[in-house]
């Protein structure tokens, strides 16, 4: 909703047609495009799930690996690190 309020009314010209049109026009195109990308995503990322459990099952190695859980340590940790990192003032 934010960018929708923000971003899209620059693309609209009040001399063109009816403003109201024009804004429905770009939100449903934008509500669209998400739709088909979350769509293609959500598909893809199923199939590489199926892909890698049917890879652990055959390689006992990789099943461990994933149950190590790895990539989501990584990332609690950027984020914990991230969290405790001081920031340096800004000046004005």
């Amino acid at each position: 909703m934010l960018f929708f309020v923000t971003f899209l009314p620059q693309f609209i010209d009040p001399k063109r047609a009816s403003v109201n049109l024009r804004l429905a026009i770009l939100g449903f195109t934008l509500a669209i495009s998400a739709f088909v990308f979350h769509t293609l995503l959500g598909v893809f990322l199923a199939a590489m799930g199926a892909h890698a459990q049917q890879l652990a099952a055959y390689c006992p190695r990789i099943a461990r690996f994933q149950q190590f859980r790895l990539a989501g340590k990584v990332t609690k940790s950027l984020a914990t690190h991230l969290f405790l990192t001081e920031r340096p003032n800004a000046k004005t």
